[in-house]
């Protein structure tokens, strides 16, 4: 996972909670580690070697977005997935059609309603809806677990934390 240095998310947990919270999560998911990084600083080439599939969530830098999809194109080894969890394609649209996925697989889109949009409005080729509901039927803590350690893939989340 990487995140970005200046993160809001970490930064306010730590603020409000302390360090008890991630010791937690790090408990539960040995396996998964934040990789701390600074835009103009990042190595794609680096961060992305070896990568099978590529997830990047949509409250990243519009540069980062585009600089991962341009890697994506030149390299071309790995899947690579915009992640929507929000609803920001409704009430910013300016905003969000700036992101280029041009070289995106597609996306991972909070429901119908934002895989719809991203369709019709041209943004990208291909979009997949996840519903709430799947996801407490499927999703528990101790399935996720089994999950992450058993998989074989090498995936990279860029969230933006």
């Amino acid at each position: 996972v990487y995140e970005p240095g200046d993160g809001w998310s970490l930064h306010n947990l730590r603020t409000e909670y302390g360090e008890a919270p991630l010791a937690d999560f790090w408990a539960a998911y040995p396996q998964l580690r934040s990789t701390f990084y600074h835009l103009d600083t990042l190595d794609l080439d680096s961060a992305l070697a070896g990568a099978q599939v590529v997830i990047v969530h949509e409250w990243n830098a519009h540069e980062l977005v585009r600089r991962i999809g341009a890697h994506r194109a030149r390299t071309g080894h790995y899947r690579l997935l915009f992640h929507d969890t929000h609803h920001r394609a409704i009430t910013e649209r300016d905003s969000m059609a700036l992101y280029d996925l041009t070289h995106y697989d597609g996306v991972l889109a909070f429901g119908r309603v934002l895989r719809d949009l991203y369709l019709s409005a041209g943004w990208v080729a291909r979009a997949w809806a996840r519903l709430r509901s799947s996801v407490s039927r499927s999703c528990s803590t101790s399935a996720l677990r089994r999950v992450i350690s058993s998989s074989a893939l090498r995936v990279i989340v860029f969230c933006s934390c």
